[in-house]
């Protein structure tokens, strides 16, 4: 018999043991699946690759769960497969890298300018992000102008009048199919002013396939929601069961049933203040960074030689887009 540890006797020794899946992962992508005592330190490789710099450790994945933007982040924690997704190709990220420069590539002024580029980006982007959040911690009390607003603008806080209808449709995208199909329309209009009931004809006569199931039903509109012949036609219906005339509309023609009007009314402050105050308070940012931005562009601050910078452009614009492969001259350091 074969000597056997306490450790392989263990109950725990299962739960030690890489799983099935594991194994087959650990051949397939040809990765080192280290033990999970190792995978609890942030400097300990969770995935070794055949180089010691191809390594994902617990520290790199954090790294880009901080990194990530928010509507990423949530997902990267919420879905243990996309998580799976991320870390992978986080570890064929350095692989690539350990490649490139491998191949000398880091060395190439293109290359560099580019990577000193996205370095610059990325400060840039990182300093816009923390002036917005030191404005955002300043915004001052908008509550009273929120209300000299409300008051100056009653029209802007009005709910819109709401109509429900019924349409059958018959379809027509020429002159020649509406006016060929003209007949059918005025014959359907004949039954439903002779009590005919509406939804039992749209369901089934209409051609509009969204809604003939339900009667030809269509949710609450506004004015502004539907093609201009139809939304007149309804809005100019007056009470409901009121039927309109045949209508042209681009789609073809209807024949539409009033069923209810919701009239329009004047919201409250109360109701309309938390938005007032949400969009000051973000017009009061952008003008504040818009204002902050300004400053860092100060012409006043700046020594422009503005000879030698409309010589270049004039060179630039004649000569027009480098050629593939262009030599990048390296920038002077200091400048």
């Amino acid at each position: 018999m074969k000597n056997v540890t306490n450790d392989q006797l263990s109950p725990d020794a299962d739960r030690r043991r890489p799983s099935p899946l594991a194994i087959c992962l650990r051949y397939a992508l040809g990765l080192s699946l280290l033990p999970l005592a190792a995978a609890a330190r942030a400097d300990a490789a969770l995935i070794q690759g055949p180089l010691p710099e191809v390594a994902v450790t617990a520290a790199d994945v954090r790294t880009e769960l901080i990194t990530a933007p928010d509507s990423v982040r949530s997902q990267l924690t919420s879905d243990r497969d996309v998580l799976m997704r991320a870390i992978t190709a986080l570890y064929q990220r350095k692989a690539m890298v350990a490649a490139a420069k491998a191949a000398g590539l880091e060395r190439l002024p293109e290359v560099q300018a580019r990577v000193e580029r996205a370095r610059e980006q990325i400060y840039a982007t990182a300093l816009t992000q923390k002036e917005e959040q030191d404005l955002s911690a300043r915004i001052p009390d908008m509550t009273a102008r929120a209300a000299e607003l409300y008051q100056a603008h009653p029209d802007r806080y009005l709910t819109p009048t709401l109509v429900r209808v019924r349409h059958i449709l018959l379809k027509a995208d020429t002159d020649d199919a509406a006016a060929a199909r003209r007949p059918e329309a005025e014959d359907l209009l004949k039954q439903l002013q002779a009590g005919a009931d509406f939804a039992e004809l749209a369901a089934k006569s209409s051609q509009d396939t969204a809604n003939a199931k339900e009667g030809g039903a269509l949710p609450a509109f506004k004015r502004g929601d539907m093609v201009k012949p139809f939304e007149d036609a309804a809005f100019g219906l007056q009470q409901p069961g009121d039927l309109s005339p045949v209508v042209r509309s681009k789609f073809g023609l209807h024949l539409i049933r009033l069923e209810e009007v919701q009239p329009g009314r004047q919201r409250t402050f109360d109701e309309v203040k938390e938005s007032i105050i949400a969009k000051l308070s973000n017009d009061w940012v952008v003008e504040a960074r818009q204002a902050w931005v300004q400053g860092l562009v100060d012409p006043s601050k700046m020594t422009i030689d503005q000879p030698a910078l409309d010589a270049l452009v004039a060179e630039i614009i004649a000569a027009g887009p480098p050629a593939p492969g262009a030599t990048v001259t390296p920038a002077a350091k200091g400048r």
